[in-house]
């Protein structure tokens, strides 16, 4: 059998359209750098559509098990129960820029979204206005902006600033796909491990995005290339895949996890909760915890480590100290 035509892809492609709108399919993807805490808010408004009585699917493409490197959150929500389970995303409704220069990556997995949003919703973390947008490619639809990274700043002040779930403001101003009062109780609750003024910080960023938003519709913005030669420019990298909310235990893909020397943890309280973008890292009566099935190995636990007590090893390494009685 011979490669399929492009008449034939565009046939293919109608299809699965047709198919996911008899589904009353939402899809959103996040683009987002390691660090930012995209993870944790997609987990968010995954369970604040569940509480909705919704239905939803998370998936995760990542470069790189690094901070800073760029990755790709995947939400679908459905009415039904029949859900395409692609890690990749397959045709946005929704597409939320953490980091407004993403779509300059040249990476297949950040391409991809950006080069599938034809018509939809636009949302990008950003000081310009709707009208001031560039994208790469022709768009139709709604455009959205909100400086999200400014006001966690201004809020919380934290740097570098994990503000990715603040920015769930946008997409809940500029799609009405989940009520804003369900997120609020899902990000308390995933934030629980917080001390009280922080998690309420955290909710006024959230609120102060929302409330801020801009919103163009009907927006039409022209691209300087087509979408042909805009995909052309990819360059092939390794990347990772994590697949639904909670299939992330094998740690195989990761270059490092963190383990604490509890010697040397002496601190009243980890400090390092704060920072990490995941809030995978949290504080017990019995100490320091980290939560390996979700853990990416990006570092920044042991970066921020005030009294240098959290290294990174292998992840064997990592396993085998849990098994072993260190944390």
């Amino acid at each position: 059998m011979g490669m399929p035509t492009e008449t034939d892809r565009k046939s293919m492609e109608e299809k699965l359209r047709l198919r996911l709108r008899k589904a009353g399919l939402v899809e959103l993807a996040v683009l987002s750098l390691a660090g930012q805490g995209a993870a944790t808010a997609v987990e968010v408004l995954a369970a604040a559509a569940n509480k909705e009585g919704k239905n939803v699917y998370v998936g995760a493409l990542l470069s790189g098990a690094r901070r800073m490197t760029p990755n790709v959150q995947t939400l679908r929500i459905s009415e039904s129960m029949s859900i395409p389970r692609d890690i990749e995303v397959l045709m946005p409704t929704g597409l939320l820029l953490i980091s407004e220069s993403m779509v300059h990556s040249k990476l297949p997995e950040i391409r991809r979204p950006v080069a599938l949003l034809e018509s939809g919703t636009l949302m990008v973390c950003t000081s310009k206005t709707p009208q001031e947008v560039d994208f790469p490619v022709n768009f139709e639809g709604k455009v959205a902006t909100a400086d999200a990274e400014r006001i966690f700043l201004d809020i919380l002040g934290l740097s570098p600033p994990p503000y990715a779930l603040p920015a769930l403001g946008l997409y809940i101003k500029a799609t009405g796909a989940v009520q804003f009062d369900s997120v609020r109780e899902a990000a308390r609750e995933r934030l629980a491990r917080l001390r009280p003024q922080w998690r309420e910080l955290n909710i006024k960023a959230l609120e102060a995005v929302y409330e801020s938003t801009q919103i163009w519709d009907n927006a039409k913005l022209v691209g300087i290339q087509s979408r042909e030669d805009y995909w052309a420019q990819i360059e092939e990298t390794r990347y990772a895949t994590l697949a639904g909310a909670s299939q992330g235990g094998a740690a195989a893909w990761r270059d490092a996890l963190p383990i604490c020397d509890e010697g040397k943890c002496t601190c009243i309280e980890c400090v390092v909760t704060y920072y990490c973008p995941e809030t995978v890292v949290k504080w017990t009566e019995q100490g320091y915890t980290v939560d390996y099935e979700y853990c990416k190995g990006c570092g920044i636990c042991a970066q921020e480590c005030v009294k240098g007590a959290i290294r990174m090893v292998t992840p064997s390494e990592a396993l085998a100290a849990v098994r072993g009685g260190v944390r």
